[in-house]
């Protein structure tokens, strides 16, 4: 039974074997050569309708579509839904199924298959049964387009190349010779049961009745009755048709080279057949085909493996039969075989390098096996071999592509056992990627285009919607963004998984965004809080936040909870000021922290204006108010460094104002009232001091009247009075000047303190006094203390730190000053804004950097724009959008939203570019299929119409058609195309060559790499380049026909005419540069006369078996020397009926003689060749005779033929 592929009504097979089709009710043609068998195929209505209505379930698969139906079962596409990969499933229908004998043969197709591991042999998965429904499970086979294509669709396409075509016969007789090694012959070889896999590689289908040798079981399960035929009629064998149970491997044999010779011809070998050579094909496949279907299968190839060692003839270079090959009674069904080409060569051993003879099996030098089996076909071949002489497959390429489908396959089966653990599972597939992508590479036909599904299929099944919710890396966003981001590189086209990752991209973004926030804040608490139930800890900017927050919130509770209620009970405020600084710096919000600051610095200020009161105090030497002042400080201030420092050097220097205090009572007791003074100025201020101080003034002033008196009594001279004058106003003079200084050092005016007291030093008699050297030391100390404080102000005021920090560590450095809490105060605060100014450095710094990645994600983003790299743009884009403090910038969002919108943008772009453009390129195409212009009118219009469309092509995105254009686009092109050659063809290398308008026509002769005329050049084609040209009559009988070989022509006229034809065709366009036609040289005329192997005449050895000799008609003459030879003409005959020889060539035997060039030159007679109508001596009818006529004479019976070449 059949069914019609367009309306799916049933059509009862025909009795008659030879009925090849019948039409449909629906007008639709059904092929009857297809079916898949000719057993009896009863309808199983329940089956379909399971099939139909999806109520067909096998565990672990689910049906998607009916895809095929033969005698023994329906075949249907599924997915295995462990792996989410494509199979074929083969169910036994309902009917057939209660039938133990059907189910018997049924299991053993499953059996036969399981037996079977062979490349091009379509390998079973699994078999079963469920609730009475038996079926096996087998690859799905789909082309690279994912399409089901078999053999029969390409032959019917008219698509095979003659390389397909060689190469499809190699792997289908490949994967037959190995079956048949396993003693199973397949009996239903026909092009609809060989598959074409995404690699273009043939594969052999539907074992359904095939027959295993020597298994009387299986003999025993036919379901055929003894001697029924099994098979499709058109391929099967005669033995097959008469007695399917005495079918072995010939009947493989038969189909097979029916099979090829359809692929050859487009026909079947029936009735009057035409060899391949007859229909253009190589010479070479005739043997083949005749060795492959002759009726007795004694006579045919008697294994497989014959026929495949016949194939390494086809490609080879011509090759020099033996004589007398056929005789004349065996005919054309008594063809020889092809023998199988000998082995016994050299080599060396590829494991130890020993030399080894061809015959040897294992080697010599190392004891190895010097053969192995074929990667492909399993056949024994030399170890070392670069490619089988069996298959003809490349060994180590099918190697590694063997190794590679077994990681892929290994990895495949990995991943179903691990398929609960998705993760695991993804990994073992990802891993394998390479490997499949390798492996197209490998086994690509050149273009690459090869999308394989089988790992690829895996994963998009593996990855549906529900896997995409799992929460696969709870604990680490960014181990899952990378993850996702893996698959999502094998798998491009699924926008889920981009949503997915841009969806978590956005959750690390949100995120990244509240915890800057928080930490802007200070609210490190917070901020801790979040991220400890975070996944995105392993994020840089989130972890380097985080690390940095702790730090900060760590520093802070422990300075507030333990330092500062201390130094508040010990009133330590000048330390507690230190840590509230220090805790602003932090960031951390602490409640009452700015009132507590408020009040340290009240505090700070008033204790710092009692220290200064203080040092007033004790510049005057108010020593012990000053003390007075001090310990107020202190009660206040515990910390107050410098007041410390102070109250030690009162507390030193009171002992010794007491001492100077009893010398001054004891000086003044003793009436020594000038070293009283100067006693007492070396104390302390206080009342007793100015009461003694008075006293010793009012003695002082009355011993100095006395002594004057006296000295006026004693009639001291005026100079004496004067002396004495001078040295009291120098003592005066000091006094002033030292208690200056004093008040000036009180005010902390250190140069003019300075000053006054080297003024007093320098008052004669008081160059040594102590007091003043001790307090102009105090006050230069102070100053140079003063001028390097006022140094590194300046220095901090301009923020040259480190200069500012080096006059500070002077300063402190000055004597007396080491511990004063002013100059530690700015040494601190130097190295703080230091390490404030490297953080804000590293910001800027970090600042830069992400602006320099903003910009460079941003200008690749723009550069894929302008490249219409639509993904890529988008990914760059986003890239930039990522960059931290550019998470809202609006140029990275609008360039995302164009990026998107871009594909769509383009593709409305091309639609209106090609919708101005087909108008004027249907124009073009009609202008040239119109027969009533003329020819260059037309040639000009195809190639404007190919110029255009091509143009269009080239500038818009064709990605971004519509499939209707592209269509639309490849059928114009195709179109102009096949119409071109119809207008202006061009030769081709390795075609045969005609001239359109003059129907002259050239045979590619392989061996001399030119083409050769097919005939001698006729009146009518020399008439185009001479119209007046006559070659007249011969005794009443015209020579003159428009099909006869033109005469009366010579050497000078025929280099003439070729050169007026390559000039007219190089015009024309149609003759490529570097061609032209010309006269053949001496040698090429005997090679192609010879065909190449030497033959003493055209025909070879006998009688003349064709051409146009002098006979029996007699032509006129007394007799002929060729008793018995009568070709039928009495003079010239057309050149299609003078005979041709092996390689198609009319009329080198006899006709015309044929004039030559000597092959030292294009212009240069050499001689005349082949005979002619006039000749009857056997000597001058052989290949090696030659005319040395006269290059200028013309005659009744010289004429020329023609060469093309480069």
């Amino acid at each position: 039974m059949y069914h019609c592929s367009k309306c799916g009504k049933d059509i009862e097979a025909p009795k008659d074997l030879t009925v090849r089709a019948a039409r449909c009710q629906c007008g639709n043609m059904v092929s009857f050569s297809e079916a898949v068998t000719m057993v009896p195929q009863p309808a199983s209505p329940q089956a379909a309708s399971q099939a139909h209505s999806g109520e067909i379930l096998i565990p672990g698969y689910r049906i998607v579509k009916k895809i095929g139906e033969g005698g023994m079962g329906s075949v249907f596409e599924a997915v295995q839904e462990s792996l989410g990969r494509r199979v074929a499933i083969k169910v036994l229908p309902g009917k057939l199924a209660s039938d133990p004998q059907f189910v018997k043969r049924f299991d053993r197709e499953a059996g036969t298959l399981s037996q079977l591991r062979h490349p091009n042999i379509v390998g079973i998965i699994d078999r079963g049964s469920v609730n009475g429904t038996y079926y096996f499970v087998m690859e799905y086979i789909a082309d690279k387009d994912g399409n089901s294509v078999t053999l029969y669709d390409l032959i019917s396409q008219h698509t095979l190349s003659r390389d397909s075509i060689l190469r499809f016969t190699r792997e289908i007789a490949g994967a037959l010779a190995y079956a048949h090694s396993k003693g199973i012959i397949h009996r239903d070889i026909k092009p609809s049961n060989i598959l074409i896999d995404e690699l273009s590689a043939a594969r052999v289908v539907d074992f359904g009745i095939a027959q295993i040798l020597g298994d009387e079981q299986n003999r025993k399960i036919h379901l055929t009755m003894t001697g029924e035929a099994i098979g499709t009629p058109q391929y099967m064998s005669p033995e097959q048709k008469t007695n399917a149970s005495k079918s072995d491997a010939r009947s493989d044999i038969y189909s097979l080279g029916v099979m090829v010779y359809e692929m050859l011809t487009g026909g079947f070998p029936e009735g009057a057949w035409d060899l391949p050579s007859e229909v253009g094909c190589d010479p070479k496949w005739d043997s083949i085909i005749e060795n492959s279907i002759r009726k007795l299968p004694e006579r045919r190839f008697q294994t497989m493996t014959d026929f495949l060692s016949s194939l390494d003839a086809i490609g080879a270079e011509p090759s020099v039969p033996k004589e007398a090959t056929v005789s004349i009674e065996t005919g054309k069904e008594e063809r020889y075989r092809t023998p199988v080409p000998s082995t016994s060569i050299l080599g060396k051993c590829p494991s130890c390098g020993v030399e080894n003879s061809g015959d040897n099996r294992f080697c010599n030098g190392c004891g190895k096996s010097l053969y192995e089996a074929c990667p492909a076909c399993q056949g024994e071949i030399r170890v070392g071999l670069k490619f089988c002489g069996k298959c003809g497959v490349d060994i180590p390429k099918q190697k590694k592509i063997n190794e590679l489908k077994e990681t892929i396959s290994k990895a495949l089966e990995a991943a179903s056992v691990k398929k609960d653990d998705i993760v695991a599972a993804t990994e073992i597939l990802l891993d394998t990627v390479q490997s499949e992508d390798s492996l197209v590479e490998m086994s690509s036909t050149g273009n690459g285009n090869i999308h394989p599904t089988t790992v690829h299929g895996t994963l998009n099944s593996l990855w549906d919607e529900k896997a995409l919710e799992y929460e696969i890396f709870p604990s680490s966003g960014t181990e899952h963004i990378e993850f996702l981001s893996r698959l999502s590189i094998v798998l491009p086209d699924r926008k889920d998984i981009q949503a997915k990752i841009e969806k978590l991209f956005s959750e690390r973004d949100n995120l990244l965004e509240e915890i800057r926030r928080l930490y802007k804040n200070g609210h490190f608490l917070s901020l801790l809080q979040i991220t400890s139930k975070s996944r995105w800890d392993e994020n840089a900017d989130i972890a380097s936040i985080v690390s940095d927050a702790h730090e900060r919130y760590d520093k802070a509770y422990k300075l507030v909870d333990s330092q500062i209620p201390n130094l508040i009970e010990e009133k330590r405020y000048y330390e507690l000021n230190k840590v509230l600084v220090e805790l602003e710096g932090l960031g951390t919000p602490i409640e009452g922290l700015s009132e507590l600051h408020k009040e340290t610095d009240m505090t700070l200020q008033q204790a710092k204006k009692l220290y200064e009161h203080a040092v007033k105090l004790s510049f005057v030497n108010k020593l012990p108010e000053a003390v007075r002042t001090l310990e107020k400080l202190m009660a206040l201030c515990s910390d107050y460094l410098d007041a410390s420092d102070l109250l030690v050097k009162i507390n030193h220097k009171i002992p010794e104002c007491l001492k100077h205090f009893e010398d001054a009572k004891k000086h003044v007791a003793c009436k020594k009232y000038g070293k009283a003074l100067l006693s007492l100025l070396s104390t302390y201020d206080s009342e007793e001091v100015k009461i003694l101080y008075a006293e010793a003034v009012k003695g002082k002033d009355r011993m100095f009247k006395r002594n004057l008196i006296i000295s006026f009594i004693a009639f001291l001279s005026v100079l004496s009075i004067a002396i004495i004058a001078f040295v009291a106003n120098r003592q005066l003079t000091y006094n002033s000047y030292f208690e200056k200084a004093n008040l000036a050092l009180a005010g902390k005016e250190y140069d003019k303190a300075i000053e006054l007291y080297s003024k007093a030093l320098q008052v004669p008699g008081h160059q040594d006094e102590v007091s003043a050297r001790n307090f102009l030391q105090e006050a230069m100390t102070a100053a140079q203390f003063n001028e390097l404080m006022a140094e590194g102000k300046q220095y901090l005021e301009k923020k040259e730190l480190t200069s500012a920090e080096k006059a500070f560590k002077d300063a402190r450095n000055v004597k007396g000053y080491e511990n004063d809490s002013e100059v530690s105060y700015y040494i601190k605060k130097c190295k703080n804004l230091y390490e404030a100014g490297i953080k804000q450095a590293d910001l800027a710094k970090l600042t830069q950097d992400r602006e320099n990645q903003f910009k460079s994600a941003m200008n690749d983003g723009k550069l894929c724009l302008n490249r219409k790299e639509w993904n890529r743009a988008e990914t760059a884009f986003r890239k930039a959008l990522a960059v931290p403090g550019y998470e809202d910038n609006k140029e990275a969002i609008d360039s995302i939203k164009e990026a998107k919108n871009g594909p769509e943008s383009q593709r409305k772009q091309s639609e209106a570019v090609w919708d101005e453009s087909r108008t004027e390129v249907n124009k073009l195409l009609s202008e040239a299929k119109n027969n009533s212009l003329n020819i260059a009118r037309r040639i000009e219009s195809a190639d404007t119409a190919m110029a255009l469309l091509q143009k269009i092509s080239d500038s818009l995105e064709m990605s971004y058609l519509s499939d209707v254009s592209k269509t639309e686009i490849a059928n114009l092109k195709s179109e102009i195309i096949s119409l071109k050659p119809k207008l202006n063809p061009c030769p081709v290398l390795g075609n045969d060559w005609k001239i359109p308008d003059i129907h002259m026509e050239f045979i590619w002769i392989k061996a001399l790499n030119c083409w050769i005329g097919k005939y001698e050049v006729t009146n009518g084609e020399y008439r185009m380049f001479k119209p007046e040209h006559n070659s007249k009559e011969y005794e009443n009988i015209t020579l003159n026909e428009d099909r006869q070989p033109v005469v009366f022509v010579n050497f000078d006229n025929s280099i003439e005419f070729a050169k007026w034809l390559t000039e007219r065709e190089v015009k024309a366009g149609r003759l490529p540069s570097g061609y032209s036609y010309r006269l053949p040289t001496e040698r090429e005329w005997t090679i192609f006369c010879q065909c190449g192997d030497k033959r003493e005449y055209p025909w070879g050895n006998g009688s003349p078996a064709f051409g146009n000799y002098c006979g029996q008609e007699t032509n006129g003459k007394a007799g002929s020397m060729l008793p018995g030879y009568n070709d039928g003409f009495l003079t010239t005959c057309p050149v299609e009926k003078s005979g041709k020889n092996d390689w198609g060539l009319y009329g080198v035997g006899g006709n015309v003689w044929e004039c030559t060039i000597s092959s030292s030159s294009n212009v240069s007679f050499d001689a005349w060749r082949g005979a002619s109508w006039y000749d009857d001596d056997p000597a001058r009818l052989k290949s090696s005779f030659r005319y040395i006529g006269v290059a200028s004479r013309c005659n009744d019976n010289y004429g020329f033929r023609l060469v093309l070449s480069r």
